[in-house]
């Protein structure tokens, strides 16, 4: 039997993208219109997830008909050419800059007063699960669940603790 090894360089990215990276979700959108499928009509929350595992590409439904004012978007980066873009790289400079990119430290965290993520705000009894748009994707899942990373902030010492959690609503 034959052992491989992988060669893994530290020089500088095969590539830096030309222009800033999206800041957020509704920026990456916007800036991949041309690949996003709109699905403006109404769709029942059961249909959703046999309507995203037909997509190739970023979908974006906009009327979920049990959760009026939310919006639900699906199949960002499902194939090589999705990831490439979302790093704002080629297709043939993915591997080399995602493995770069994985070798450097943590950025950090940004605290902002206020943005899009901020525009509502629930708080107390108003914290309710129930309340998103939470598909349920396979027969195996007996209820929906959300997988999230939430970051936690000490106010008096400034700490922060990240926590991954998948946890039923």
């Amino acid at each position: 039997m034959k052992s491989a090894r992988l060669s893994v360089s530290h020089a500088a990215p095969p590539y830096t993208p030309g222009k800033p990276l999206d800041k957020d979700l509704r920026g990456y959108l916007a800036s991949n219109a041309d690949i996003v499928t709109r699905v403006s009509k109404p769709v029942g929350l059961e249909y959703i997830p046999a309507l995203s595992a037909q997509a190739n590409q970023p979908i974006l439904f906009e009327q979920i008909v049990e959760k009026p004012g939310f919006r639900l978007c699906d199949i960002l980066v499902k194939h090589r050419e999705l990831q490439a873009r979302a790093l704002g790289v080629s297709r043939e400079d993915y591997l080399r800059t995602l493995a770069y990119r994985l070798r450097r430290p943590p950025r950090g965290f940004v605290n902002v007063a206020d943005g899009p993520v901020k525009e509502r705000k629930f708080t107390g009894d108003q914290v309710d699960w129930t309340k998103l748009p939470i598909p349920v994707h396979s027969e195996q899942e007996t209820q929906p669940y959300v997988t999230a990373m939430n970051i936690v902030v000490d106010p008096e010492t400034g700490f922060q603790q990240h926590l991954a959690r998948r946890q039923p609503p």
